[in-house]
Parts: C-alpha cells; sequence; structure tokens
C-alpha cells in the first residue's frame, strides 16, 4: 500500500486545493450553486430520515400533497454509506453533500489509477489515468450533480471484470456485481450507460460469448435490488403519465463544436473557448487532444499499423470507400448548390442524410484494415478503449447529432437506443461523456506505457500529469446556504411565496430540513401535474388556489418579507377568509389557511359529440377523443388569444358541464377560457368566462392521473359549443388531452 502513497496524495492535495473555498464553509455553503445540489443534499438528508424503499421513503415531503414524490428525481442510495454517517454524527445535511462531493474526485482518480494498473501493470502511468479522469474538464461541467460526480465504481466494475477473466476467480466478479450496484445506485443514468459500456466489453473480450455466462449471471443478481425501485418508477409514471420531450432529448445531446466548448468554471480554458448549452460542453482537455495526436503520429511511424490486407478484405474496403467517397460528395453538394432531384429517380434535400451513408460507408471501410482486424482477434486493450471512446462520445451527441445547430447524422445510435426501455426517458445524451472520459483516460495510459523505460518516459509522465492538473484546474464557486425558517407547527405543509420561483423552490426544499414540515413547493426531474398550474394562479393573484390545497390541512404560508412584492401579497393573502393578520418573525410574515372543504364537483353523463373543429392545427382533434390522456391537442404555439375549438353535438341537448382532461398536459391549461355556445352555429351566448389555473388544480389534486379540468354552467340547450382561449402566455401553448360535453347534474 505504500507504494500507492504518492498518488494518493496528490490526488488529495489536488482535491483539497481546487475545493479549498468549500472547505472554508463545509458546513454552511454548497459547491458551485445553491440549486441541484440542494435538492440532492434534501434526498439525502431524507433518506435518513425514512428508511429507503419503504412507502414512507417514496413519498417524500415535497410538493405536498403528491404521493411517490422521490420517483421524481434521483435517489442516491448508493451515496448513503458516505453521507448517512456525517449526517447522524453532525446533524448537517450540507457537510454530509460536501463530504460526498469533495471526496468524488480522489475516488474517481484511485479507481481509474487501479484499473489503468491493472491492465499495465505501471503505477506511474496509472497515476496519470487516475489524474485524467478525476481532474477531467468535464467533470468539472458536472460540479452541481453529485449522481455525475460519483462514477468511481464504474473504474472498479471494469477493473473485476478484467481481472476474472485473466483468474476466473468468482470473487472478482462477485466484486463486478457489488460495483456495477453500487454505480447504479448512485446515479440513475449509469445504470444504462454504463450497462452499454459493458456490454461491448463482454463481445470484446469474450469469447466465445458462452463464456460470459458468470458475468449475466451476476449482472442479474445485482440487478435485484434495482427492480422494487425500477417498479416504483414505472408506477408513479404511468399514473402521472410523465414522459421527456424529445426536443429536450435532443437540446441535451453535446453537438460537435461542444468539443471545444469548456466548462466556465476551468481557470485555464472557461473564458477561452466556446460556450455550450448546460451539460454538453465535451472538450477532454488540450493535453488530452495533444497525446492523442503524438499518439496517433508515433503510431503510424512504427510497425504497429501495417499489416497484411487479404483480396476480399481490400475488395470490400474500395468498394466501402468509394460509396462514402460518393455520399460524402453528395452530402456537400447540398451545401454548394442545395437541394436538388434527378426527376423520380433521385431527391437530395438534406446533408445528413447522405453524409451519414458516408460514414457507414467508411466505418465499413475502416473495419476491414488490418490493424483493426488484427486487434479484435487478439483483444487488444488499447483497441477497446480506444473503440469505446469513440463509441461513449458519439453516444454522448444524441438522437440528433448536431454541428454548430446543424443535423450531420440520420438515426445515429443513441436514436437505436430511445427504442429501449427507459432510454427514452433519459434527459441529458450528454452524460454519456463521462464514460468516454474513462475510457481515453484508460488509452493514455496505456499508450504511456509503451514508452521505452528511461528519462524520457519520467518527462514525458511528469509533462502530461502537470498538462491534466493545468486542464482540470478551477476557480470553485461557493453558495451560501439559505437563511433559517421562521418556526412551523401545526400544519399540514409549508408554502413559500411565489412558488415556481426558482430560488424560492431551492430555498423552500433546504429549508425544510430544519422546519420538517412537508413543502408545496418543489422542484425536481419532474413536476406534478398540479404544481405548474398552481404556479401560474399564485402569479396571477389568484391565492384562493392555496384553498384547495387546504382541503387536505392548514397550509403555514412563508412571505419573505425582503422581496419586492411581498407587501402586495402579504395584503391578498390576509385579506382571505379566516386567515387575518399574519405573524411577523425574523423577516418573514407568516399565515395560517385554515381547513377549507372541498365539495366534489358534480356532472351528468358525457354527451355525444358530432364532430370538432379548430382554427389551429384541426388535422390533431382526433386525439381529443381517443381516450388517452398521453396524446392532445395542442395549438402548436404560444397562448396569444383567439385559439378555438367548437364542438358540434349534432342535435340540441341540455349541457351543464365541459370537461377537458388534461392528464400530463396540466400545464398548457387555457389561460383565460370563454365558453360560448349556440343552436345553430350561428348566434352565440357567453356561458362561462375566466381563468382556469384555480379549476386545474383542483382537478389535479382530485385526479392527478387525468386532470379533469371541469367547468360547470347553467344547464342551457344547445348544440353546438365554442372553447376560446383569450389570454397569452408566453411559451406555453394550450394543451387539451380529451373533451367531454356533459349533462347537468341530477
Amino acid at each position: 500500500m505504500i507504494r500507492w502513497l504518492g498518488p494518493a496524495v496528490l490526488y488529495l492535495a489536488f482535491t483539497i486545493a481546487i475545493t479549498y473555498p468549500l472547505l472554508q464553509a463545509f458546513g454552511s455553503a454548497f459547491p458551485h450553486d445553491a440549486g441541484d445540489p440542494v435538492l440532492n443534499a434534501w434526498i439525502l438528508w431524507w433518506s435518513t430520515r425514512a428508511m429507503p424503499y419503504t412507502t414512507a421513503w417514496w413519498n417524500a415531503p415535497m410538493f405536498f400533497p403528491m404521493s411517490g414524490a422521490m420517483a421524481l428525481s434521483e435517489l442516491l442510495v448508493g451515496l448513503l454509506p458516505m453521507t448517512a454517517p456525517v449526517q447522524w454524527l453532525t446533524g448537517n445535511p450540507v457537510a454530509a453533500y460536501n463530504a460526498a462531493f469533495v471526496l468524488s474526485f480522489p475516488l474517481c482518480a484511485a479507481a481509474a489509477a487501479a484499473l489503468a494498473h491493472e491492465i499495465t501493470s505501471r503505477r506511474d502511468v496509472s497515476m496519470v489515468a487516475g489524474l485524467a479522469f478525476g481532474f477531467a474538464p468535464y467533470r468539472m461541467e458536472q460540479l452541481s450533480h453529485l449522481q455525475m460526480l460519483a462514477y468511481y465504481w464504474a473504474p472498479v466494475a471494469l477493473l473485476a471484470l478484467h481481472r476474472f477473466v485473466r483468474t476466473r476467480r468468482p470473487a472478482w466478479i462477485g466484486l463486478f456485481a457489488v460495483a456495477w450496484l453500487l454505480q447504479a445506485l448512485s446515479n440513475g443514468y449509469a445504470l444504462f450507460h454504463l450497462s452499454i459500456l459493458l456490454i461491448l466489453w463482454v463481445v470484446w473480450f469474450v469469447r466465445p460469448l458462452r463464456a460470459a455466462a458468470p458475468i449475466a449471471i451476476a449482472s442479474v443478481c445485482a440487478a435485484i435490488p434495482l427492480l422494487p425501485l425500477l417498479l416504483v418508477y414505472r408506477r408513479v409514471h404511468e399514473q402521472l403519465h410523465l414522459m421527456r420531450d424529445i426536443n429536450e432529448i435532443e437540446r441535451f445531446g453535446a453537438d460537435i463544436s461542444g468539443f471545444l466548448a469548456a466548462p466556465r468554471d476551468l481557470a485555464l480554458w472557461g473564458s477561452r473557448l466556446a460556450e455550450a448549452l448546460p451539460e454538453t460542453a465535451v472538450f477532454p482537455g488540450a493535453t488530452i487532444l495533444a497525446a492523442g495526436v503524438v499518439g496517433t503520429a508515433l503510431a503510424a511511424r512504427t510497425r504497429s499499423l501495417k499489416g497484411e490486407w487479404t483480396v476480399s478484405t481490400f475488395a470490400t474496403a474500395l468498394a466501402a470507400a468509394i460509396v462514402a467517397l460518393a455520399a460524402a460528395a453528395v452530402a456537400l453538394s447540398t451545401i454548394v448548390v442545395g437541394p436538388w432531384s434527378i426527376g423520380r429517380l433521385l431527391s437530395v434535400t438534406e446533408f445528413h442524410k447522405p453524409f451519414s451513408i458516408a460514414v457507414l460507408a467508411a466505418l465499413v471501410a475502416a473495419a476491414q484494415h488490418p490493424v483493426v482486424r488484427r486487434a479484435w482477434r487478439q483483444r487488444s486493450v488499447l483497441g477497446f478503449y480506444l473503440l469505446a471512446t469513440v463509441a461513449m462520445y458519439v453516444l454522448a451527441l444524441g438522437p440528433a447529432p448536431t454541428f454548430l445547430g446543424r443535423p450531420v447524422l440520420y438515426e445515429p445510435p443513441y436514436a437505436w437506443l430511445m427504442r429501449l426501455p427507459g432510454f427514452d426517458v433519459l434527459r441529458v445524451p450528454a452524460r454519456f461523456a463521462m464514460l468516454a472520459v474513462l475510457c481515453q483516460s484508460v488509452v493514455l495510459a496505456v499508450m504511456l506505457a509503451r514508452l521505452a523505460a528511461g528519462w524520457r518516459r519520467v518527462a514525458m509522465v511528469a509533462a502530461v500529469c502537470a498538462g491534466l492538473l493545468a486542464d482540470g484546474w478551477i476557480r470553485l464557486p461557493v453558495a451560501t446556504a439559505a437563511k433559517a425558517p421562521p418556526p412551523w407547527s401545526d400544519v399540514a405543509a409549508v408554502v413559500e411565496i411565489p412558488p415556481g420561483d426558482v430560488d424560492v423552490d431551492f430555498a423552500s426544499i433546504f429549508r425544510s430540513m430544519s422546519h420538517g414540515r412537508p413543502i408545496v413547493n418543489g422542484y425536481s426531474g419532474y413536476a406534478p401535474p398540479h404544481y405548474l398550474p398552481l404556479v401560474h394562479a399564485i402569479r396571477d393573484g389568484r391565492f384562493e388556489a392555496l384553498e384547495e390545497l387546504a382541503s387536505l390541512g392548514p397550509i403555514g404560508v412563508s412571505v419573505d418579507r425582503s422581496r419586492p412584492d411581498a407587501v402586495v401579497t402579504a395584503a391578498a393573502l390576509q385579506a382571505m377568509p379566516g386567515v387575518g393578520a399574519g405573524l411577523q418573525t425574523d423577516g418573514w410574515t407568516t399565515f395560517v389557511l385554515p381547513i377549507h372543504a372541498r365539495s366534489p364537483t358534480r356532472t351528468g353523463a358525457a354527451l355525444p359529440v358530432h364532430s370538432l373543429r379548430a382554427n389551429r392545427h384541426n388535422e390533431d382533434l382526433n386525439r381529443l377523443e381517443d381516450g388517452r390522456v398521453v396524446t392532445a391537442w395542442g395549438s402548436g404555439e404560444e397562448q396569444r388569444g383567439g385559439e378555438e375549438i367548437v364542438a358540434d353535438l349534432g342535435a340540441p341537448h341540455e349541457i351543464g358541464a365541459i370537461v377537458l382532461g388534461m392528464g400530463a398536459f396540466a400545464f398548457g391549461h387555457p389561460r383565460d377560457l370563454r365558453i360560448e355556445m349556440s343552436s345553430d352555429g350561428l348566434a352565440w351566448r357567453e356561458e362561462w368566462r375566466g381563468p382556469t389555473a384555480v379549476q386545474t388544480v383542483r382537478a389535479a389534486l382530485a385526479d392527478p392521473g387525468v386532470v379533469p379540468l371541469t367547468i360547470v354552467v347553467q344547464p342551457v340547450t344547445a348544440r353546438f359549443v365554442r372553447l376560446t382561449q383569450t389570454a397569452r402566455e408566453a411559451g406555453i401553448p394550450w394543451w387539451v388531452a380529451e373533451l367531454q360535453i356533459r349533462a347537468p347534474a341530477r
């Protein structure tokens, strides 16, 4: 163990250097920002208050009155062995979080070094691999995401597989199973991303494939503890119809230009390279790029890239190369001359489709090269990790790869993965880059190990270490934790005004760890259906929406008197029935909304709808009658006023209510709705008009799966019903999943 003291000291020293601002405020500040770190600290804190896997644990006290709130985000169970003791000993969730944050750097470095040592048997180059992974620029892109920093079990899993294949000792397959499980429990993305890398590893190194049976059995056994978690995830997501928008997934794929985009906090590169969307800056570092160039040049001068071609492989490579060049020329023509066609025989309108053919053909040609074929036959470690690096970066591009925003590939590998369960709900494909960083760290170690022993290798290792330290050096900002909350007791939940303000929501989450009451506020990977309508209602001054929550018990309301709207907000709350004057304490004004009985909304039977028409996206109106709240008609653009739907009942009927099934689209409720009715479709009479946010909150609380937004009108006989959205809402269309015209209640 003494021989590893040097690398360990280096890793710890560099960790202390880059996290020193945080170490000075270890129990009172968060690294980087007070956003996602607060949420993750809260998740870890809650897992020390309720036993993981239990119903009480799943029903975490956020987004009151939602059940299953833990299923909206990462669970971080794999980090509890590290954070729970700190939480119990100190009672400080900030210190517990920061312990996991700081230790993630030396742990990732040590794990990568151990993997590299297993492959190279050299401590010097293994130390380099540890630096390359533990302090990589891409890790500095993830400073707000503890789950992404805690990637130290992935190298251990790979190490165990290498050792098992070499020794066939069962203990190593056991270590693999434990490491894979802990990585999946620490980072939900790793359950999917690391599994892809491991499958590629097995295909490359284990032949025949039936020899992989012990690995498969160990993987199945390791997955058993995950099943209860995955089943609850699926149940909650299916009940609430939670989905990821494909546009959002595409947006969080790395643009190819992102390889020259650096995280802003990098001291050397942050202000010198391009910027990218959050999480999509995948700059590998100048040292890695330089090592790649030098390594390629040196390899080209040796016999390692030479080999004998066979007639068949040469012919295949030549044919594929010709196809690649032709397809590339066609793709470039769309840039030079624009879209073109040859009658009905050939039509070329986009760059990325023919270019995809060119890339595929080029890969086929490259696969025929004697070096590639020899690497496959010999199960080359360098060959695998080099190809795996490329594969992980390609997957990081997401389902619609772009260069400077322009599509470059059609149906790339990530699009294939999205057809598998689970991948369609992962928001950030770019996170595959973390495994690319791990693989390139191994490649770097193997390349350095091939240098001849002597002062040149010592100098090269020293230079690379210095370069890696320079590339990974950061200016770590810290964010002071939110101020203390007012005291609370005898309330069902607490809401801080205004909900939906990111700063308020994160501060509310943090303060809930002090007052211990459930909170109405929240922030997570998803929001429950009642939350955004509640946010819109409070924003528009409709504080009666809080009475919908008070039907479940008294609601405590906190108003921060330092906010510019505090006086107006306090006056509105004080005017609510049964509330009275607020209590002022330590910069807060607090109110208690008494229990507010909520009477059920009663309607009659659904009336048959003969036809529907709309002045926006008429072609999608069939979705309003397909019986599924996961499909919806949308106005197609932000709500601007004037969007309308007309229902024809075919004959006059007595009408008593309109029900808009909102489902997962509750955030797109009509901001202001006018309901008119007519017997002939010519003369219209207004029967109801007003905002619908409060009614949407009521509907979401009553039935969070369907969210039946119900507008009861005075009974009237009519054939036609016209719904017109009359307000404006930036960025959010009007959505309706199901439409029912109902008779009056009897």
